[in-house]
C-alpha cells in the first residue's frame, strides 16, 4: 500500500466513523478507488448493522464499482461517499437516500437493466419494510417532458407516471446529464448523428440536444 493509499484509507475510516469527508491532498480516483475497496467489509458490515439483509448490503456497496466501470471520471466523488457510508442504499432496482427530506425520501435511478414495473413495486415495498411508511421524490433527467414520446406502456413511461412532477425550466447542466447517462459521454461529445444502434430513448435524447443543446431535471413526488 502506498503513502498516498493509506492516507486515503485513514480518511475514509474516519468518514465511516462519523466524519466529515476530507480528500488527502493529490489523491487521484484510482487510488480512492483501491482504498474503498479495501474497505468493503467493513461498510457492508455497517450496512448490516443498518438493517439491510446480506444481499442489499453487498449491491449497495457494489455501486461504487458499477459507477466507476460504466462512468469513470463521470461520477463525483461525493457520491462514493455517500454509497460507502450508507447515506444512498440499493434495495433491488432503486436506491434510496437514509434520510428523508421534507417533502419525503428521496429515490434514485441506477443503471442497471429495464425497469420494469414489478421491479419498482418490489423495491418500493422493500424501502417500506425497511424504512416505515413513507413518501418519495425523485429528481431526474427521465422526467423531461420529451420521454413523453416514449410509448405509454413502456417502463420509463410506466415509472415517470407514479409520479407527480413539478414543471422545470430545460438547462444546459440537465442536458450535460442526459448525455452522461442516456450515452455515457459528456455533452460536447453526443453527435447530432443518429446511430443505428441508437434505442429509442436514445434516439429522443439526441434529436432534442441537438435542436435545443438543453434538458430538464423535473422533481417529482410519490405520495406515500
Amino acid at each position: 500500500m502506498t503513502n498516498l493509499e493509506g492516507r486515503a484509507v485513514a480518511a475514509l475510516q474516519a468518514t465511516l466513523d462519523g466524519a466529515d469527508w476530507v480528500a488527502p491532498p493529490g489523491l487521484i480516483r484510482p487510488v480512492l478507488i483501491r482504498a474503498m475497496m479495501g474497505l468493503r467489509a467493513e461498510a457492508v458490515a455497517r450496512l448490516r448493522k443498518m438493517g439491510l439483509s446480506e444481499g442489499q448490503a453487498e449491491d449497495s456497496f457494489g455501486d461504487i464499482d458499477r459507477k466507476q466501470s460504466l462512468y469513470s471520471d463521470l461520477v463525483d466523488d461525493s457520491w462514493l461517499i455517500w454509497v460507502l457510508t450508507g447515506r444512498v442504499v440499493k434495495l433491488g432496482r432503486l436506491q434510496f437516500e437514509w434520510s428523508a427530506g421534507s417533502d419525503g425520501r428521496a429515490i434514485h435511478v441506477p443503471e442497471q437493466g429495464p425497469l420494469a414495473p414489478a421491479s419498482v413495486d418490489a423495491s418500493l415495498a422493500a424501502a417500506q419494510a425497511l424504512f416505515g411508511p413513507s413518501a418519495y421524490t425523485c429528481q431526474t433527467w427521465l422526467f423531461d417532458p420529451h420521454l413523453l414520446e416514449l410509448p405509454a406502456r413502456s417502463n420509463i413511461r410506466q415509472f415517470v407516471d407514479r409520479f407527480d412532477i413539478e414543471p422545470s425550466r430545460p438547462t444546459v447542466g440537465g442536458a450535460a446529464d442526459a448525455a452522461k447517462f442516456a450515452f455515457v459521454a459528456r455533452l460536447p461529445e453526443v453527435s447530432p448523428t443518429p446511430a443505428a444502434s441508437d434505442t429509442g430513448l436514445q434516439r429522443i435524447v439526441r434529436r432534442a440536444l441537438a435542436a435545443e443543446g438543453v434538458w430538464s431535471v423535473p422533481l417529482g413526488h410519490l405520495p406515500g
